[in-house]
Order: C-alpha cells, then sequence, then structure tokens
C-alpha cells in the first residue's frame, strides 16, 4: 500500500538528508493500517513538488510521545539539534494530549526509496 503524508518543512529536510530515521505520529485512524514494506511518500507542508519516496522497515507502538521518545535515540528522530523537551513541545504543537491518550503512538521507522 503507498499511503501519503505532509511533514514539516524542518523535519522534511532532516529526513532529506538521513538525518531522520523514525517519523512519529498518532496511532489514529489514518496510521491503524499501516503495515512492513508499505510505502510512505512525504509531501513538504506548502509544496506541491518537494517529495520524498520511504519504505516502512519498522513499527513500534506506545502509549504516549514521552515513552516513544524515551524508547530511543534521541538523533534517530531530529539527530540531536534539540531536546527530547522540545521535540515533545513541538509533538503536542500538532496532537492534543487527549487525542495522544485515546489512540496512542506510533514509532514508523524508515528507509528512503533510491531513485
Amino acid at each position: 500500500m503507498v499511503y501519503e503524508m505532509k511533514l514539516n518543512k524542518k523535519y522534511f529536510e532532516l529526513l532529506q538528508r538521513n538525518e531522520k530515521k523514525i517519523e512519529i505520529r498518532l496511532n489514529d485512524e489514518k496510521r491503524k493500517d499501516l503495515k512492513i514494506e508499505d510505502k510512505i511518500i512525504f509531501i513538504e507542508e506548502g509544496s506541491k513538488t518537494s517529495r520524498i519516496e520511504t519504505r516502512i522497515v519498522g513499527l513500534e507502538y506506545f502509549k504516549t510521545f514521552g515513552e516513544l521518545l524515551e524508547s530511543y535515540k534521541l538523533e534517530e528522530f531530529v539527530n540531536d539539534y534539540i531536546t527530547k523537551e522540545e521535540l515533545l513541545q513541538d509533538l503536542y504543537k500538532f496532537y492534543t494530549k487527549e487525542r495522544e491518550r485515546q489512540c496512542g503512538v506510533v514509532a514508523i521507522m524508515l528507509e528512503k526509496e533510491s531513485g
């Protein structure tokens, strides 16, 4: 299956430079069907042409973003340019704590497609 997801410019650029290996999302209705080997095309927010094709190589589920962040090294998300606390604050700009409690969260391990 092939999915499309928008990605904030700063995180899009990290993925483009291979400095981001894991995408963090709510495990909501849009993500429940993700499977290993599925493709995700990330589209830079505000752009119609900036796209990165990736393949899912792993999925791991957590109750909260905090629990997820404690399970990985920071550089797997942001290449160490912000703290875990700052990343957590960033996540809560996109998602509410209520939705986090309702859905849980998913770590999507990615590999860029060559081409």
